[in-house]
């Protein structure tokens, strides 16, 4: 509620069409260009061009991202404003879990430190165009998978790790090892 408070400014620059300067707005042009049909590379390309009026294209496999969270934006309903109300749907679910987690392996009064700790990561996400970077999204469903692989449900997991690795393919990393070491413990 708080973060929807302050952000005015926020779902004012989401909704207007605004000077995409920084990476978070190339991301915005980049939605809103596939909003319009175009296909995400070509969207991508286009948005970071247009960056400060400068024809840099990223080099190096860290500048581009794969297009699956994008699409997951295309088919919510309505505008741009929508991924942000999906983005407080999340982090408030994300809290919750998080304190779940914290609660299975510090007990219930000790594991709502993890849901403090997440907050203001969360909530500095909510309250600029930052939440539009790949990295917030995939964090959150990286927690989930990480919920869902605690509680036994690995296909529910397996799910959510993969999409993980779909919004941000550098999760192979963490994933891979987290595969590796339940390979070696069994």
């Amino acid at each position: 509620a708080n973060s929807w408070t302050i952000s005015g400014q926020l779902r004012n620059s989401l909704t207007s069409d605004i000077p995409y300067n920084n990476d978070p707005g190339v991301l915005l042009k980049t939605y809103k260009l596939i909003e319009n049909g175009q296909d995400y590379y070509k969207s991508f390309k286009e948005a970071q061009l247009g960056r400060f009026a400068l024809s840099i294209m990223p080099k190096d496999v860290w500048g581009w991202r794969l297009p699956t969270i994008f699409y997951i934006w295309k088919i919510l309903p309505g505008n741009s404003l929508s991924i942000y109300f999906l983005y407080l749907t999340l982090s408030s679910i994300l809290l919750y879990v998080s304190y779940q987690i914290g609660k299975r392996y510090l007990g219930e009064k000790v594991g709502m430190i993890s849901a403090y700790l997440l907050f203001p990561y969360l909530h500095f996400g909510a309250r600029d165009q930052m939440f539009l970077e790949t990295e917030w999204w995939s964090v959150s469903i990286f927690i989930f998978a990480i919920y869902f692989l605690i509680k036994k449900k690995l296909f529910i997991a397996t799910v959510f790790f993969s999409l993980t690795l779909l919004v941000r393919e550098v999760y192979l990393l963490p994933i891979g090892l987290m595969l590796i070491y339940s390979l070696f413990k069994q």
